[in-house]
């Protein structure tokens, strides 16, 4: 049997041959055609949608060697780090790898071996080239004032941690919590109705800072809470020498507006863990002297701010 090896051939390319024998005498007529097509393998890498970070990659060996049925699949990280070295099967369509910050940013290069000599390679831009974005998609007040807030870390990786601070209206901060993305880096805070009465004590705009814990990256928004309102009932009474007195009285707003009016003694109902000033006024000979609960207390006008029902008695002359 004759051969002829035919080397320096394209991958994925069919050649065509005829073979003519030639003698002393002459040469005889082409045989029929006779094709081969050479080994080739096809490669594709990309990131997965469904979990932030993970590397899928997709090769086949086409028109394989016979006896050869294993192949070896590289990665390299962009920091130049050989972070996946595994042999492999002729065809593979799965994850192959997980970012890692420490791997730097720029590309991944990807890299396919088959029979030790014929390769194919891909750059693969990293998941985290660019720095980390924080939005927000769901930052609520709920009717029985449990609070929720959700957001995402575009540019992240599936389950990164933040740290979720509360600032008050005064920028104090009310409380911080920790919260692990999910594998679309989505982070989900739900705050009780119980808890949130602690955090939230008053009604305003609460600043709302998201920090990504592995870049330091921060975002932030503003929640507008209404404290829940429950009601309570101040009742007024007025007093001279333990004598009851019908003394006129009012319910004002903390800007002075006056809501409603009455005689001691008199009931006022009003929102619970709310600023209001209540006033008694002097008639005749019956002057203010003090508050009962405060002794200290000259003055008719005075704050309050209850969560249960409370009773306050003015001391007159």
């Amino acid at each position: 049997a004759t051969t002829y090896p035919d080397t320096g051939l394209a991958s994925g390319t069919t050649y065509t041959y005829h073979v003519s024998a030639i003698n002393s005498v002459g040469g005889g007529p082409p045989s029929d055609p006779a094709s081969a097509t050479t080994t080739s393998i096809s490669l594709d890498a990309f990131f997965d949608h469904c979990c932030y970070g993970a590397m899928h990659v997709i090769y086949s060996v086409q028109n394989p060697v016979q006896g050869v049925d294993q192949s070896q699949l590289q990665i390299y990280a962009p920091n130049g780090t050989l972070v996946v070295n595994q042999a492999g099967p002729l065809s593979y369509d799965q994850d192959a790898y997980f970012v890692n910050r420490a791997d730097g940013k720029g590309n991944y290069t990807i890299v396919v071996t088959y029979d030790n000599s014929l390769t194919a390679k891909l750059a693969l831009p990293s998941w985290i080239n660019n720095d980390p974005v924080i939005g927000f998609e769901n930052v609520a007040e709920n009717s029985d004032g449990s609070v929720i807030i959700q957001g995402r870390v575009d540019n992240g990786l599936a389950g990164e941690q933040v740290s979720i601070a509360i600032l008050d209206p005064n920028k104090s901060t009310r409380a911080t919590y920790t919260v692990d993305g999910n594998s679309h880096d989505i982070f989900v805070l739900d705050i009780d109705s119980t808890t949130a009465k602690q955090i939230f004590t008053q009604s305003g705009s609460y600043t709302i800072v998201v920090t990504h814990i592995p870049t330091g990256v921060q975002g932030q928004t503003v929640l507008a809470y209404n404290t829940p309102s429950t009601s309570a009932v101040i009742t007024v009474r007025a007093i001279n020498s333990g004598s009851v007195l019908h003394m006129y009285a009012l319910l004002k707003t903390p800007a002075g507006v006056t809501l409603t009016t009455g005689f001691t003694p008199v009931g006022f109902t009003v929102n619970a863990n709310t600023d209001y000033l209540i006033k008694v006024s002097n008639y005749s000979t019956h002057i203010f002297q003090y508050w009962q609960d405060q002794p200290s207390n000259t003055n008719p006008v005075r704050p309050i701010n209850i969560s249960q029902d409370t009773t306050i008695v003015a001391i007159f002359s």
